[in-house]
């Protein structure tokens, strides 16, 4: 594995490349640009004044097994980096979208988007247990630059209640980058997971012991995995934690390659099928949707029956809907353009509703002032 700063944030603090470790520690700690973020609290022991500074946040991004098999086992470089762009591209839509900080304004303190980050990205190749699992665990430094400079902590809210709208775009990159490469994909469930045709369930089973250790914790309290809630499967991961421990690379991708031909993995004839089908431009599905057609459907099962929803899951729900079948990046403009139009419109508490629902909404307050009395 290695590490590597990125982001907006990161640039102008000139961190770039390789992370430096003691430079690493300090911008955990608050201490930027000449700043030390945090508050000052008192110290219930010892009465005295002391710095207290929330260090940042671990977001995990983990591939499908099926990619891990073909990244990791059959060390496909591509598959890598498809992995690779998905993360940034989930990373750079928390960036702009959702990275706040609060202020004081006319006495009140109040949310103002900061759009930068600062984020040390840690790339590894295996689970806990040793399996082959391609994932990258991005630390979210505490810190974000308003636009007068001044440093300031991070306000969690709104990264915390997109983590499925961050998780689909990640999933929905991922998948669009593999279907350039001639990968041809199934869908495992209605949130928009998917794995490589050409590795059944079985396979996947059998190189995901970690998986089965958290599905019994959480199946021994009564919790299916498929229905828990991000906490359980939290609490389970912790609960289930083996330590960690050091092994010879090379010793364990040959153990892998030899799992693999035992179960029937043929990770070739799945990268020859691959390459055969990118020759022809790439998997060019039937089922594919623009990014209108997404963002109608997400509108249409929500707002139809709540009348106001948030932005956050009108994203969600078309990006889940569109994995594989559009990019994430079209979504996004789509929803731009439905709202420059007119057709999905923001209220003042910041939810949307549709031109239509709010026409009929209009039409029935106009019925019942004609009726009154």
């Amino acid at each position: 594995s290695y590490t590597m700063l990125g982001m907006i944030g990161a640039e102008m603090l000139g961190l770039s490349g390789q992370i430096e470790k003691q430079a690493f520690f300090e911008t955990l700690n608050g201490k930027i640009d000449g700043q030390e973020l945090g508050k000052t609290v008192i110290n219930e022991k010892t009465g005295e004044k002391e710095r207290d500074h929330r260090p940042g946040t671990d977001m995990t991004f983990s591939a499908p097994k099926s990619v891990s098999l073909l990244a990791e086992v059959g060390g496909n470089r591509d598959v890598r980096e498809a992995h690779e762009h998905a993360v940034k591209a989930a990373l750079t839509y928390m960036e702009s979208e959702l990275t706040y900080t609060r202020q004081m304004k006319d006495g009140q303190l109040e949310s103002v988007k900061t759009g930068n980050l600062v984020v040390g990205m840690f790339r590894h190749n295996t689970s806990r247990d040793l399996d082959p699992q391609t994932h990258t665990h991005a630390v979210i430094m505490n810190a974000t630059r308003r636009e007068d400079g001044e440093w300031r902590s991070l306000t969690n809210d709104e990264i915390y209640k997109a983590q499925r709208t961050i998780g689909a775009i990640y999933t929905g990159e991922l998948a669009a980058k593999l279907q350039e490469q001639g990968y041809e994909l199934r869908r495992t469930d209605d949130k928009g997971n998917f794995e490589i045709v050409g590795v059944t369930r079985e396979q996947i089973e059998h190189f995901s012991q970690r998986r089965t250790e958290i599905e019994a914790s959480l199946k021994a309290r009564g919790v299916d995995i498929d229905s828990a809630t991000a906490q359980d499967k939290e609490d389970a991961t912790l609960m289930t934690r083996a330590k960690k421990v050091d092994v010879d690379h090379d010793t364990l991708i040959a153990e892998w390659k030899g799992r693999a031909s035992a179960v029937g993995v043929d990770l070739a004839e799945i990268q020859a099928r691959a390459g055969a089908m990118r020759e022809q431009g790439g998997v060019m599905r039937e089922d594919r949707l623009t990014g209108r057609q997404d963002m109608e459907f997400a509108a249409a099962h929500l707002i139809e029956r709540e009348a106001v929803v948030s932005r956050e899951d009108l994203m969600r729900t078309a990006l889940e809907h569109g994995v594989g079948r559009v990019s994430p990046t079209e979504v996004q403009k789509a929803f731009e353009k439905l709202e420059a139009e007119g057709h999905l419109i923001k209220l003042p508490d910041d939810n949307y509703t549709t031109a239509k629902m709010l026409n009929s909404e209009q039409w029935a307050l106009d019925q019942v002032r004609a009726q009154k009395g």
